[in-house]
């Protein structure tokens, strides 16, 4: 019996081992005649406008098998099936995957990388797009807050507060200031100890590189970014690392026009290899869920993050890859020092200019001097693939995923190390543009706060007392001290004013002075931190411009009050941070 007709208008029974667009296939002569061995000589071969991968086909492979491999089963005809592939290697791993779960002939078509991965989200994209959205365990995910039942919760505790407040209104407050106090004492008693912290780094000298450099997968999550991109291509450029060693991964959400445009004009001029990864249409649309997404994709066993506006030392990638190897294997990850190039834009700048510098060239070191788990930062921090992947990656659906995960890393025994070198950035030069990006770090900190205190024994057993108690204070510290700031103003006004009125008369005086004390102490404490933060930094004409900090500090409290509101309805909503609001070009990277 005669095999039945191709839709192509040729035996399916001989396939081609090339497909020419627009042309008619040609059966080979003898079936052992080999493959083209180059993409240049089959060249969009396979594409979706032409050939439009059949989901049968593509089925016969797992999707991880399929990424990992480079290749995914494009066609079947009858007992044939052709499979899409990169190179030599691709192609042995295709082989390896298929012979077991396909029993006719296996038949590769070399193609570029684009056309590959086009195919692989088309066939994959979806299945992957779920994963990647619950990659993160239940147990420790925040997206129980996006339950009917959790909303409902979330939604109804401001009208029990303010039920409280109304029937109550001394007890509410003077809770609400002994909190206040209590957590001021205990933020300036760890501030202290950071003033006086080590601040050399505790690994091996990093003087030599391990023998054979692990491959560094980089992922780059883009969203709108076409004003950095071409920069930020520049910059990786620039980076000291074998080029064979290097994986750079560039996340485009799919309905991210404006970046797909922008990266169409440079890709020609670029100097590095850009793996482009299409993340398909979902929810939630946020960076964890994007580089969950890319994962299966990448080849290094060391995973590392930059944003789009980021601009590493060159040598960076060096000292990451010798750091993790003199670390001991508890150390999982390690974070560089971020600094910004923009820093004498504006007034705005410079206070975040001396913010960041507090947090990771003083306050950090305290961190860690006193063993606490340390909140990562969203970039320029690289993980050990394995462990990465036990804890579950990313949770999609934490809008301060970086903090999130190193609590998690904490509770699983892991642990996280500065290490000596520096990214530079762009520093929010635009009000209302630095107040979403605020308030959404201040909603996730309480996000993260409430997604690992669901079963408290459980925490406090994970961390031990230490850390635990350190948990609270990373979490919880920052908030509070913002949410505080407006009744220390409102109770300055009412002491110059000599007026106490309505329920403000009817509070403790003692915890009311107490209050007015320690305020103005923790600001003193922040202040030096400041200064020295400066110091360090090498920027002393940014000395000036600490006196100007606790202004700078009344913004914080705006965002914290946002951040408390939309906490109650919309916890998952990211506000995308603007990029490309200056003008200045990023200098040479200054030493950390």
């Amino acid at each position: 019996m005669s095999q039945p007709s191709s839709p192509l208008g040729f035996d399916e029974a001989s396939a081609p081992y090339n497909w020419a667009i627009g042309q008619t296939p040609v059966v080979p002569a003898k079936p052992s005649v080999a493959p083209p061995r180059s993409a240049s000589e089959n060249l969009g071969a396979l594409t979706l406008k032409h050939r439009p991968i059949d989901p049968t086909a593509a089925g016969v492979a797992e999707p991880e098998a399929a990424i990992a491999g480079d290749f995914v089963p494009w066609l079947r005809m009858s007992n044939i099936l052709i499979v899409a592939v990169q190179d030599e290697a691709a192609e042995r791993a295709a082989r390896a995957h298929l012979e077991p779960r396909w029993g006719g002939p296996i038949i590769p078509s070399y193609t570029d990388l684009a056309t590959l991965r086009e195919g692989q989200f088309r066939a994959y994209g979806e299945r992957l797009a779920e994963k990647a959205a619950n990659l993160c365990p239940d147990e420790m995910s925040c997206r129980f807050l996006g339950e009917r039942r959790k909303q409902w919760y979330l939604r109804s505790l401001p009208f029990v507060l303010l039920v409280g407040i109304f029937l109550f209104p001394a007890t509410m407050l003077s809770a609400l200031i002994a909190w206040f106090i209590f957590m001021n004492a205990v933020m300036v008693g760890m501030r202290l100890i950071a003033l006086t912290a080590d601040t050399r780094h505790t690994f091996a000298p990093l003087d030599r590189a391990p023998a054979d450099l692990p491959i560094i997968s980089v992922l780059l999550p883009t969203y709108r970014e076409a004003s950095v991109l071409k920069a930020l291509i520049n910059a990786l450029g620039q980076v000291d690392y074998p080029r064979d060693r290097l994986d750079l991964k560039l996340l485009l959400e799919e309905d991210d026009l404006e970046t797909k445009t922008a990266l169409t004009q440079i890709s020609d001029a670029a100097k590095v290899d850009l793996d482009i990864i299409t993340v398909p249409r979902g929810a939630p649309q946020t960076k964890p869920r994007a580089m969950n997404y890319a994962l299966p994709f990448c080849k290094g066993s060391v995973i590392g993050i930059y944003d789009a506006e980021d601009h590493p030392a060159p040598d960076q990638l060096q000292i990451v890859a010798r750091a993790l190897s003199a670390a001991p294997k508890k150390i999982a990850c390690v974070q560089a020092i971020l600094d910004f190039y923009n820093h004498t834009q504006n007034w705005l700048t410079r206070c975040f200019s001396l913010e960041y510098a507090i947090w990771f060239r003083v306050l950090l070191h305290g961190v860690r001097k006193m063993g606490l788990p340390l909140p990562l930062g969203g970039t320029s921090v690289f993980f050990r693939r394995d462990v990465l992947e036990e804890i579950g990656a990313w949770d999609a659906h934490n809008v301060t995923e970086d903090a999130d995960l190193g609590m998690r890393l904490a509770r699983f025994g892991y642990s996280c190390e500065l290490i000596p070198s520096t990214t530079l950035e762009e520093a929010n030069s635009h009000y209302g543009n630095w107040i979403g990006q605020r308030s959404r770090w201040l909603k996730g900190y309480v996000v993260t706060w409430l997604t690992h205190m669901r079963q408290p024994r459980q925490l406090l057993r994970d961390l031990g007392l230490r850390g635990f108690l350190g948990f609270q204070l990373l979490l919880l510290g920052g908030v509070t001290t913002y949410i505080a700031l407006p009744f220390h103003l409102v109770w300055l006004g009412l002491v110059l004013g000599d007026v106490a009125p309505g329920v403000f008369s009817q509070l403790p005086q003692d915890l009311w002075v107490v209050f007015f004390i320690t305020l103005p102490i923790g600001n003193l404490v922040m202040v030096s931190a400041a200064f020295l933060a400066a110091y360090r930094l090498q920027r002393t004409h940014l000395y000036l411009w600490v006196f100007t900090l606790p202004v700078y500090w009344l913004l914080g409290a705006i965002a914290a009050y946002r951040a408390v509101t939309e906490l109650f309805h919309i916890p998952f909503h990211w506000h995308k941070t603007q990029h490309g609001l200056t003008q200045e070009q990023p200098p040479s990277v200054p030493s950390p």
